[in-house]
Parts: C-alpha cells; structure tokens; sequence
C-alpha cells in the first residue's frame, strides 16, 4: 500500500472543511432567510390588524349601522 504524503493529506483536509463550511453556510442562510419572513409576516399581520381597528374606531356607529342594513338578495 503506497504512502500518501502529507501535502495529499493536508490538501484533502483543506477541502473537505472548505466544503462542509460551504454547506453550512447555506443551510444557515435558509435558516436566516425563513426566519426573517417570518417575522415580516408577523408584523403585516400585526399591522393590519391595528388599521383595522382603528378605522373600526373612526367608522364608530356608521359601521354598525352599515352591518345591520345589508340587502339581502332572494
């Protein structure tokens, strides 16, 4: 069985952790990636909510009044 020199050795050390940290960091970008649309959706639901509550909030009794005059249609 031939030696393998130590250049070979270190050469294939190299690349191997150049590759997993490769891999690394694109599953950690993923991660990052889905987290931060996450939040982004979080808070547009948040934020809509509010709108809707306060312009609840400014419609006061004329909503209500739209709501219990709706025309129902045979």
């Amino acid at each position: 069985m031939p030696r393998i020199p130590l250049l070979d050795v270190l050469h294939r050390g190299v690349v191997y952790s150049l590759a997993g940290l490769s891999v690394w960091a694109i599953v950690s970008s993923v991660a990052v990636h889905r987290n931060t649309i996450r939040s982004g959706r979080e808070y547009m639901e948040r934020k809509e909510a509010e709108q809707r509550q306060q312009r609840e909030e400014a419609m006061g009794p004329v909503s209500e009044a739209i709501e219990h005059h709706t025309v129902k249609r045979p």
